[in-house]
Formats: C-alpha cells, sequence, structure tokens
C-alpha cells in the first residue's frame, strides 16, 4: 500500500495505491486541497495522514482479534494485514522469519500476547543473539515491534513492550566498488553471455537487480530518449513474480536514455527480431528486454549464479551483482553529482540512505577541499 501526490487542475491530491483481497489494484484519492506552487511538504504531509487512517480502517474491517490470543498466533495475524501495503518478497522474509524465529520462541513458552511484557523480548533477544547475527536480530526486532504496534492501534496492548529492549548495534556492511576501468573489463568479459544485457544496463544507469529484469521496452521512448522504470521482476522463495510496482514510490522514476544505450538497445532488438525467426513457434514472446536467445527471460538467480561465474572465469575481483549499482554511484559522485541528484537517480526514498551507504566517498571529497583551503591559507605563513 503506498502514497502519492498527483496534480489536477493546479491542485494536489493523494492518490492511494492498494491490493484488495483479491490481489487486485485498486485506487483510493483524496484532495488535499492545495494548491501545486509551494505547497508539496504540507501535501505530503496530508497525504501520510491519509494513509495511516486508510491502512487503519481497511485492516479493522476483518480484524477479530482477543487479547488472550498467544503471541506466536498473533504475529501470523498481523502478517495477514501486511499483505496489503508490502511487496511479494517483503511478506515472504517477513513470514519466513516469523515461521522460523519469532513464533517457535514465543509458542513453547505459551506466552499470552496481554501477557508480554519487556523482560520476554529482551530474552528473545538476547537468546537470538547466541544464534545470528547482530543484523539479523535487529530485522526481528523490528518485525515484534511492527506486530505490538498494530495490537496497540486497536488496544490489544497498553504499551508496545519492543521500545523498551537494549538492542545490539547495527553492523553497517561495507559496499564493494568496480573502478572505471574495473567496469570496463566487466563489460568486455560479459559481451556476448547469456547476462550481458543485464550487466551493460546496470552498469549504465546503476539499477536494481529487480529493476534490470523487470525492464520492459514499452518503458523506453526512443524518439523522446527516456527510461521508465516502473515493473520489477521480484524473488519470492524460489518463483519470480513480475509486478506493475517498484521497491518504494521513489524508486519509480523516469531517466534518460544515453545515446550509447539506445544504440545498444536498437541493435539487441535486431538480434531479438533474428532470434525470434530462428526459434520460430518455440520462441517464448514477451516485451521484456532482457532474455535468453530463446526468448525466455532471465530470472535472478540464473543472473547472480552467471555473474559470480563470470568474474571467477575472468579473474576479476569478487563482488557482489548488486555492488554494480554502488559502483555507479561511485561514479556519480566522483563525476561532480550532488548527493541530492544520486539520490534521485538510484531512487533512494531517503536522502540519508544516499548518505550513509555513500559516507566514504563524501569523506574523500572532503578531504580534497580541506586540501584546497589548506593551500588557499598558506599566504598567512
Amino acid at each position: 500500500m503506498t502514497v502519492h501526490l498527483a496534480k489536477r487542475k493546479g491542485i494536489y491530491h493523494a492518490v492511494i495505491s492498494y491490493q484488495d483481497e483479491t490481489k487486485k489494484w485498486r485506487q483510493k484519492a483524496q484532495t488535499t486541497n492545495l494548491k501545486v506552487k509551494g505547497n508539496k511538504k504540507e501535501a505530503e504531509k496530508i497525504a501520510d495522514e491519509f494513509l495511516e487512517k486508510f491502512e487503519k480502517e481497511y485492516n479493522n474491517r476483518n480484524f477479530n482479534v482477543d487479547a488472550n490470543i498467544l503471541f506466536s498466533d498473533f504475529l501470523f495475524t498481523w502478517l495477514e494485514t501486511k499483505k496489503i501495503n508490502v511487496r511479494p518478497n517483503t511478506l515472504h522474509a517477513y513470514t519466513l522469519n516469523v515461521t522460523t524465529h519469532i513464533a517457535p520462541y514465543f509458542k513453547d513458552r505459551n506466552i499470552k500476547l496481554c501477557d508480554l511484557n519487556q523482560r520476554h523480548l529482551q530474552a528473545f533477544i538476547n537468546k537470538k543473539l547466541e544464534e545470528l547475527s547482530p543484523n539479523t536480530v535487529l530485522k526481528l526486532h523490528q518485525h515484534i515491534y511492527s506486530a505490538l504496534k498494530h495490537a496497540l492501534q486497536f488496544d490489544l496492548i497498553q504499551c508496545n513492550w519492543a521500545e523498551r529492549v537494549e538492542l545490539p548495534h547495527k553492523v553497517k556492511p561495507t559496499p564493494m566498488f568496480y573502478s572505471t576501468k574495473e567496469l570496463q573489463n566487466l563489460l568486455e568479459v560479459a559481451n556476448s553471455t547469456p547476462i550481458e544485457s543485464a550487466v551493460y544496463l546496470t552498469v549504465h544507469y546503476g539499477l536494481r537487480r529487480e529493476e534490470v529484469l523487470g525492464l520492459k521496452y514499452s518503458a523506453i521512448d526512443f524518439d523522446k530518449n527516456t527510461i521508465e522504470i516502473n515493473h520489477t521482476a521480484v524473488l519470492v522463495g524460489s518463483k519470480v513474480t513480475y509486478i506493475d510496482n517498484t521497491k518504494t514510490s521513489a524508486s519509480k522514476r523516469t531517466l534518460p536514455l544515453m545515446d550509447d544505450v539506445k544504440k545498444y538497445l536498437e541493435a539487441m532488438k535486431k538480434v531479438q527480431e533474428k532470434d525470434k525467426g530462428i526459434f520460430g513457434d518455440s520462441y517464448f514472446i514477451s516485451d521484456y528486454v532482457c532474455k535468453n536467445p530463446d526468448g525466455t527471460l532471465i530470472k535472478p538467480t540464473y543472473l547472480i549464479q552467471n555473474f559470480n561465474k563470470l568474474l571467477k572465469k575472468n579473474g576479476l575481483k569478487h563482488m557482489r551483482f548488486h555492488d554494480i549499482r554502488h559502483s555507479f554511484a561511485s561514479l556519480m559522485l566522483r563525476s561532480g553529482c550532488s548527493l541530492k541528484e544520486t539520490q534521485v537517480w538510484l531512487g533512494h526514498e531517503d536522502i540519508s540512505t544516499t548518505g550513509n551507504v555513500y559516507a566514504h566517498l563524501l569523506f574523500e571529497e572532503k578531504v580534497k577541499a580541506s586540501s584546497m583551503i589548506e593551500s588557499s591559507l598558506n599566504f598567512f605563513e
């Protein structure tokens, strides 16, 4: 469930997109009564309030739970409510964590929702820290916090005990980066391989894996020279789901079609037309850009497996496929793009996300600035 602002006759309207019980996408809109000019922040605030109210009303329609329910059972009731406002792969991750780590612990101890307290949750956190990484434990805590927040909304508990536990510090992963030369080498070794198109587009646009594999030709305007990121290939367990949605509202974005990329795509379309003639009736017809010679779509697991093999076979520095995105962002910042420009291009919802991931690059810029300042102040000596 997401909300965005739409402009209609010079007025901002808040538009909620959600899936109903039949998985059909629907929209609900409400005017903010605010003119577009100079009122975006206030309109966003109204939109967020509209979304919060709608979510509560929507969840309340079929929510009938007693406070005496076992906390382990309540967690699955909470998961049902999440179906309307999280993506399929996110829901799968939530369900896996609840089923594997959270629910069994509290079920074994027969703890009811109404009896749950800070002591129970702290014991859970401490126990899981003996088994799992701090970051994984923090994710489990987030699920519990969200579930209890939901219970609090319906007056099933008096406070959210998850707010009062001691938590481990988050361990920030260190992203890997390829230099410009290393990216050029990567493009060379990926040429004529099954994953060439996915690697090429990711190197040039810094797309997420789900975005590049979900890219369609219909999202590319060869006349206006634009690429719209609005459709993704999401891995849910072992199954791939293709959805007209992105990770966040900010991830849905329109990027300029670079000249070299335009030529590449036009040439690739011709090759795919030839492939269609070769395979005939057995050719899988679709609008997707990244596909095999027989037209079948490149799956996320296939991409990752072949990417790892490609690096190893050609003696390239090992990194995740997602690190191509980090390398692209590194090039943007080093080329003089601002943090805000990088955030918008990458589709980060919050600029702090961009700043946190690429803090070391920003520090490098500060070092350069300090050297320039020091040189400029040498006249005092």
